[in-house]
């Protein structure tokens, strides 16, 4: 009796295990689509009117509210907000502004009374509050001083354009000399590295003076070996591969003839890391790397975008180290998709950032009945907007005319790169618009 009791507690307890982790994933996709659907995010986007300014100025604008998910017009926050703030973070004056199905218009005035230097123009809704600080919208501006004569650009934008009183000047540190002037940061794909396991790190090496590093490099063991060469392949971007032994490893990158030396993160005994190949038109392929200690439990691997989970595959215990999973890419939006490999008790064990291009944007063509125009002469524009399909489409837009003599290049993007890319990584994106350029291969590594 004893021993039937005890089998059949044995099923009845295993049974239940074995639907209590279906039912965490389950509840795990469902609880994001619930919170999406009673909280969804906002992003907000300005288009200015021009690329810099000058004291005395008015920046005009037009604001454009989205929900984070599809990128349609949204109506759940009604007041947005436009703050003005010095390069020191100081606020000089905060705006309100009535949204009408996602849509409005404002300016700021430029007083004479402010200094020439970089300003920023941040926007945001309330609701965005709640999610934390970086949602909000940021541009930064050149703020230049009148020139004396009209027309006389060249000595207002140089480099002593921004030149304050010795009071407001914030003098550097002995200490600041001393330091490298190169840092180069390393992030392993997938999140970690892992003894005996291959691996992909990229690195980013930048310039204290210059800005972003185009430069060569050797990686070399704790013993002075040399395990393989790399270089930057954009703005300072490059990666290196190999399987660390769970030794140190050192980076040494040749700049101007001087060597510069930083260690690589150091490797995990056990552990898991996800590595993605470069997405096509079809499928994405991931590869799955497992240490010893994980290849007998049973993982989760889901891809999500924007909050919302869109493919999930199960990773079945087995022998291999590594296990190739592949996902339809048609059923995931464009832009930037989370990859996230999970335990069976819902522990993250590795995330994959990689980015989704169908070419699915606008199509926009602008014709000018003339190409020179005498001043205040009329101009006449045929606008042609289409779909990916090459229907056309009737639609709001905004659209900035300056004078090109008057701004300075800006290269940071536009709507389709801030909503696509800058808005969903953490940090500052360098020229952004070129990941946008083309659909060659080159763009899309880099990408």
């Amino acid at each position: 009796m004893k021993l039937v009791v005890f089998i059949l507690f044995f099923i009845l307890f295993f049974t239940r295990n074995v639907e209590a982790n279906t039912l965490t994933w389950t509840s795990y996709v469902n609880k994001i689509d619930t919170f999406n659907l009673y909280y969804p995010h906002e992003k907000v986007y300005l288009h200015f009117d021009n690329t810099c300014y000058f004291l005395g100025d008015t920046v005009w604008f037009k604001g454009y509210l989205v929900n984070s998910l599809h990128h349609t017009p949204d109506n759940w926050s009604r007041t947005l907000y436009v703050e003005l703030l010095t390069s020191e973070g100081h606020i000089i004056t905060t705006q309100k502004y009535k949204t009408t199905d996602g849509q409005w218009h404002g300016q700021l005035v430029l007083k004479d009374t402010l200094w020439p230097g970089y300003y920023e123009v941040r926007a945001y809704t309330r609701w965005m509050l709640n999610f934390g600080s970086g949602h909000e919208f940021s541009r930064v501006f050149p703020v230049f001083n009148r020139p004396r004569r009209e027309g006389d650009y060249q000595r207002v934008m140089s480099r002593r354009a921004f030149d304050v009183p010795d009071y407001r000047r914030n003098d550097q540190s002995k200490s600041d000399k001393r330091e490298k002037k190169i840092t180069v940061d390393f992030f392993p794909e997938g999140g970690h590295l892992v003894k005996g396991l291959p691996c992909r790190v990229a690195f980013k090496a930048v310039a204290r003076d210059s800005g972003y590093l185009n430069v060569r490099g050797r990686l070399y063991t704790h013993r002075g070996e040399e395990i393989c060469s790399f270089y930057t392949q954009h703005d300072g971007m490059g990666v290196i591969e190999y399987t660390p032994d769970g030794e140190e490893y050192t980076a040494e990158f040749d700049v101007e003839g001087k060597i510069y030396k930083f260690p690589l993160p150091l490797s995990e005994v056990e552990g898991c890391h996800v590595r993605t190949e470069l997405p096509t038109e079809d499928a994405i392929r991931m590869f799955i790397y497992r240490s010893q200690r994980f290849r007998q439990m049973p993982l989760k691997l889901t891809v999500s975008c924007r909050g919302q989970v869109y493919c999930v595959a199960d990773i079945l215990p087995s022998d291999l180290d590594r296990v190739s999973v592949f996902f339809p890419a048609k059923d995931i939006p464009s832009g930037v998709s989370q990859i996230t490999l999970f335990d069976e008790r819902g522990e993250i064990l590795g995330e994959r950032l990689v980015f989704i291009d169908h070419q699915d944007h606008l199509k926009i063509q602008v014709k000018q009945d003339k190409n020179i125009y005498r001043p205040f002469r009329k101009i006449n524009l045929d606008i042609d907007i289409k779909d990916k399909d090459d229907t056309p489409v009737s639609t709001t837009f905004s659209l900035a005319v300056r004078d090109a003599d008057q701004g300075v290049a800006y290269r940071g993007g536009d709507i389709r790169t801030y909503l696509l890319l800058s808005s969903e990584i953490r940090g500052y994106v360098h020229n952004p618009a070129y990941y946008f350029e083309d659909d060659g291969p080159e763009r899309l590594r880099a990408l």
